[in-house]
């Protein structure tokens, strides 16, 4: 879609403005950490704008869209800068439903051409390497990439625009949707799920509406996820698992997250969206985390434990809410003398 299709979309449902190159090709949308070309780059309020300079684009062809309050908000010396960035602009009186409109267009955009009623095999539209163990009833959408030496059990889906690197063994029933990226000597086991959308609305008129999300799942090398884990898809970037992570059964990966690398998850952990959780990092059993926190490298979360803000490197925590290891259990002892 052209910019001045994506305006004739939005105004039906939004008061915007639109300034610029109504001719630009637009592609998708990402955030303003993940910068691409040909992308809608959004400022929802003034923190999206302080963070924005931080990450300021090194090229004019994408279309910056921003929210009316932010607009009247701005110093005239920051909008002039702002309009100056891309090729061209919008600004909506409404992000909520501005968003949800655009991530089902360029959703229903991308997904529209493909046919996953009917196997790839069949059609010749993915890359399967001659050494790839695949058993019965296995279906393989459209473009997927599979490497060598990978074994696909019974029942495993893999969905359009995935790949499978090389040496990776996927167990029954395990569903890749589409836009995953595995590395190699990966082993995923029986009944998860990689890459189904996030938990991601907007609520508008009364209703929750969906967000449609863009951005995949991204996982390293050398991981294992146990049977029964989730591992929800960006908004628009990917979730990232690092290399050497190891999740245990029953794990849950929220929309936006990213894991370091040689992360050890034991079962029942649970993290919200866009956690960021640095390299050597332990959650025991039933660890829940709140979102948009940061864990530092090499922590270590005793189990049960509810994560509600973010820590540097080297903590030991426990307790609800979680704190210092050795805090928690001095409130313990004060609760028992008691």
């Amino acid at each position: 879609m052209n910019v001045g299709e994506i305006a004739s979309l939005l105004e039906a449902n939004v008061e915007i403005e639109v300034k610029g190159n109504t001719e630009l090709e637009i592609v998708g949308v990402k955030d303003i950490f993940n910068f691409a070309p040909k992308n809608v780059i959004f400022i929802r309020d003034i923190k999206f704008l302080i963070k924005f300079k931080e990450n300021t684009p090194i090229s004019k062809d994408f279309l910056l869209l921003i929210v009316k309050k932010v607009v009247d908000g701005c110093e005239k010396s920051d909008l002039d800068w702002l309009l100056s960035l891309s090729e061209a602009t919008i600004i909506t009186s409404d992000f909520s439903r501005t968003i949800c409109i655009l991530t089902k267009a360029f959703y229903d955009e991308r997904n529209a051409s493909l046919n996953e009623m009917v196997d790839s095999r069949q059609m010749g539209t993915s890359r399967i390497h001659p050494t790839a163990w695949i058993a019965q009833n296995v279906f393989i959408g459209q473009n997927v990439v599979i490497e060598e030496n990978v074994k696909l059990h019974t029942g495993v889906v893999v969905l359009s625009n995935s790949t499978i690197g090389k040496g990776c063994e996927i167990f029954p029933n395990v569903v890749i949707q589409r836009n995953v990226e595995i590395g190699e000597n990966c082993t995923i086991q029986s009944n998860s799920t990689i890459g189904s959308d996030g938990f991601g609305y907007e609520f508008i008129d009364g209703k929750h509406q969906r967000i449609y999300h863009l951005g995949g799942v991204k996982i390293g090398s050398n991981v294992d996820i146990g049977p029964n884990c989730t591992i929800d898809q960006g908004t628009y970037s990917p979730t990232t698992i690092g290399d050497g992570c190891k999740l245990d059964d029953h794990v849950h990966i929220a929309h936006n997250c990213s894991l370091g690398n040689h992360c050890l998850f034991c079962g029942h952990v649970a993290i919200a969206g866009s956690v960021k959780v640095g390299n050597y990092v332990v959650l025991g059993g039933k660890v829940g985390v709140s979102d948009n926190v940061y864990i530092g490298d090499a922590s270590q979360i005793a189990a049960g434990a509810l994560v509600t803000k973010s820590f540097p490197a080297q903590s030991l925590l426990g307790g609800f809410p979680a704190r210092k290891h050795r805090d928690w259990l001095k409130s313990l002892a004060k609760i028992n003398r008691l």
